[in-house]
């Protein structure tokens, strides 16, 4: 009997060691999730304009001493790649440049692709930002392969437009309305309406280009129609497109129906206070399309309040 009492009272024993280690075991998940969460939150914190730039940099300096001593190459990478973007935000070239190149090689190593490609749109970013528009296309076109790889169509879609863009801004209208087109296809696949609408705008800037102002003017249009559909209000992005119809208009020659875009870009409500380099842009429009017009009666008052 007492032989049997020493075995129940070991198996007790045992039971508890193994209870208090699967506590410990639990305590310790969350502890590392609470650090982790916190580390994700400096680095948001760090990302946003929105917070002081001496406490950005602070949150960067401890968050970057955090990440030196995780363990594991694929957590490191997971969040190092976030640190650029940071410094890009900052306008701290140098900074960017140093840690972009140390996360690349992390990441890397890590083989992780999606920060890889996220980098790599950092980098077609910074050199966008300077007009090294070859430097720019190479580095949006990586990320784009690396998306493209791991099925995000989201993320693929938005290279693809920037390389669009790019190749507009160079005047190869042939190439950058092929691009757009595929981008345009992808968006309207995940019903990202925002970027359906960048997309048509792209569009009608190529076709007015090429002079062919009956497609140009579809895809303007096309482009408010999208802007429509968006719950929030889009008053620069309305004002951009008034603007581009009233440009093309303009070029043909039609002014009075040039004068109404512009017009109805001006009246937006408090286009002014919310973009006053648009209210500007469509007032200096407004008066050159009365001027072609021979309407002289508000001029040079346009001219010098824009």
């Amino acid at each position: 009997m007492q032989t049997l009492l020493k075995l129940l009272g070991f198996f007790i024993t045992i039971l508890f060691l193994i209870k208090c280690s699967d506590q410990k075991n639990k305590h310790t998940v969350n502890q590392n999730q609470i650090s982790d969460d916190s580390l994700a939150i400096k680095i948001k914190e760090a990302r946003s304009s929105r917070t002081d730039k001496a406490l950005r940099y602070e949150l960067l300096e401890q968050s970057l001493a955090e990440i030196e001593d995780i363990d594991s190459d694929s957590t490191k990478s997971s969040y190092y790649s976030k640190i650029p973007y940071a410094f890009y935000k900052l306008n701290d070239s140098i900074q960017f440049m140093n840690h972009v190149m140390k996360a690349l090689e992390l990441s890397k190593k890590a083989k992780d692709s999606m920060a890889i490609a996220d980098l790599y749109w950092d980098l077609g970013n910074y050199y966008d930002d300077l007009n090294v528009s070859d430097s720019s296309y190479y580095y949006y076109n990586e990320a784009y392969q690396v998306f493209e790889s791991q099925d995000s169509i989201s993320k693929s879609a938005k290279m693809l437009l920037n390389m669009a863009i790019i190749q507009k801004n160079i005047k190869d209208y042939t190439s950058s309305e092929g691009t757009t087109i595929k981008a345009l296809e992808r968006f309207k696949l995940i019903d990202d309406n925002r970027r359906v609408y960048s997309c048509y705008n792209n569009l009608g800037l190529i076709l007015a280009e090429l002079d062919d102002y009956e497609r140009s003017f579809f895809y303007y249009n096309r482009a408010l129609e999208y802007l429509e559909k968006l719950d929030q209000k889009n008053i620069s992005s309305k004002a951009i497109s008034y603007n581009n119809i009233g440009n093309l208009l303009r070029k043909q020659g039609k002014y009075e129906e040039a004068i109404d875009n512009y017009e109805n870009g001006i009246e937006l409500d408090s286009l002014f206070i919310k973009d006053p380099r648009s209210y500007a842009l469509l007032l200096d429009n407004l008066g050159y399309a009365k001027l072609q017009l021979g309407d002289t009666s508000k001029l040079p008052d346009l001219f010098i309040k824009s």
